[in-house]
């Protein structure tokens, strides 16, 4: 089913002039969608059973219904191209496994089935380069067998889905995934012991997508529920819960040096919501302890802050948009009321602006593409046994800025023609005083993967970016002294 969806798109213009706009759309069914991702201008949305597609550009919405129902499903964007792999179905005291890999393909809007080598509930799943990894996990390959823990790993070629095969050091589930340069790095979990205990692991098991090799070392502490973020470089993985309960131990691999260091979070969490702004990482919705706490990492300082939401809720979703947090809904503590609050922080001023759902509802899925936020289905009313979902989706096109989180004046102007592009695109800079050449250029897409870098050295620069995918992407201009400036472009 396809549906027609109006309104404002504010990507390429002049939006500072332009104040935010809300709109509504729909999910098939009523459900929360916590199986999410970006790809090309797509915003893809799944509960397990069905999927949406929503697209800011065209205005279209698409839905549809996996082959196999299930549940606890890794979701991994690469290229242009959304995997959805594995899952358990059934019964909860007998669950069912299977080996499928539900891939959607943004460029040419399809879908289509991969396998994985073994039908399991996936321990972690990454990409980076045209590679993505499922590794460990646990299933069983009939209902009256044992569930078993495995090492085995799957390794798909995104643009010829060719599979291959491997194993980590240790057989392990519920694993923390980053990616960062050309490494994937899969970090704790836990596994059974031989009276089936759980036990914890130290255990990184590192991919290198360039020569296909595996190392592994330990980390600083046994844990798994680890929360990871991604930034330049760096694949942070804060917190997690151990023998003792939660830590605030954070382990840090630097993917260019293939070294590591440790830090320490301001408060003890697990299962954190995680973004990313600039050079700094953020933390936020630990369910057992300070969930309106947020904690801020600065990669380039390694000094930890925090911050608190001006109104406390938990269970609200985290995004970002043009260089701000977005936390959408959630729950009022100590209650079974929920909120249609969304609370904006600008990191560049240090402070909040509110906006509002057209619904209260709790647990959330929010996406973002470009300047355009989906706030996807839900729990609106609490009920016992079982609570009432929601369809609702709630599309937000902020005020688009092109400053810098960073910059507080525009040292250069940035002109990019044609933007929709297609086949390269001329970049312009612009500034009366002068531009002190040559300049850092990369460009990076929704989630904040670098796809191109390179110098500039005139005024005008051509580049190609055929080789990209159709979706939104950044253009990150940085001189020798620091200042920063970017814009935003369209590939067609």
């Amino acid at each position: 089913m396809k549906t027609k969806l109006t309104f404002i798109l504010l990507l390429g213009m002049n939006l500072q002039l332009i104040q935010a706009q809300w709109s509504i759309d729909s999910v098939n069914t009523p459900d929360t969608y916590p199986y999410a991702a970006v790809n090309g201008n797509k915003a893809v949305f799944s509960n397990g059973s069905e999927w949406n597609t929503f697209d800011p550009i065209s205005g279209m919405h698409t839905n549809g219904s996996f082959t196999i129902s299930r549940q606890m499903i890794e979701v991994v964007s690469l290229g242009d191209k959304v995997l959805f792999g594995g899952g358990k179905y059934g019964s909860f005291a007998d669950p069912l496994y299977t080996k499928q890999v539900n891939v959607y393909n943004s460029t040419s809007d399809s879908w289509s089935i991969w396998n994985l080598g073994t039908a399991r509930e996936v321990g972690a799943a990454a990409g980076i380069g045209n590679k993505v990894v499922f590794a460990g996990g646990t299933g069983r390959t009939d209902i009256a067998g044992p569930v078993k823990m495995y090492n085995k790993v799957d390794i798909f070629d995104i643009t010829t889905g060719a599979r291959l095969s491997g194993k980590i050091s240790k057989a392990r589930t519920n694993i923390a995934a980053g990616a960062a340069g050309n490494k994937i790095v899969f970090a704790g979990g836990w596994y059974w012991n031989g009276s089936y205990s759980i036990v914890y692991s130290n255990k990184a098991d590192i991919y290198d997508v360039t020569t296909g090799l595996w190392s592994s070392v330990l980390l600083s502490k046994k844990r798994d529920n680890i929360s990871v973020a991604v930034v330049g470089d760096q694949i942070i993985f804060a917190g997690g819960s151990g023998t003792a309960g939660a830590v605030n131990t954070v382990d840090i691999y630097h993917a260019s040096t293939n070294t590591w260091t440790v830090s320490s979070m301001p408060a003890a969490g697990y299962g954190y919501k995680t973004a990313v702004i600039g050079t700094d990482a953020y933390f936020t919705g630990y369910a057992f302890g300070d969930f309106d706490a947020v904690y801020r990492y600065n990669t380039l300082t390694g000094v930890w802050n925090t911050f608190y939401l001006p109104t406390s809720l938990s269970n609200f979703s985290l995004s970002t948009v043009d260089g701000r947090l977005v936390f959408a809904g959630g729950t009022v503590p100590g209650t079974n009321t929920y909120s249609d609050l969304v609370q904006i922080f600008d990191p560049l001023t240090d402070s909040w602006s509110y906006e509002n759902l057209s619904m209260a509802r709790t647990n959330v899925t929010a996406l973002n593409i470009g300047n355009v936020s989906y706030f996807a289905g839900g729990i609106q009313a609490y009920a016992y046994p079982s609570p009432v979902p929601s369809n609702r989706v709630d599309i937000f096109a902020a005020p688009f800025r092109h400053a810098d989180p960073g910059t507080e004046m525009q040292h250069w102007a940035i002109h990019i023609y044609p933007n929709p592009a297609d086949q390269f695109i001329l970049i312009n800079l612009e500034n009366q005083d002068g531009i002190p050449l040559p300049l850092d250029l990369k460009i990076v897409d929704l989630q904040g993967r670098q796809v191109v870098r390179t110098e500039l050295y005139d005024h005008q620069t051509r580049i190609a970016v055929d080789h990209l995918a159709p979706g939104v992407y950044f253009i990150l201009t940085e001189d020798r002294y620091g200042h920063a400036e970017n814009t935003e472009m369209i590939k067609q």
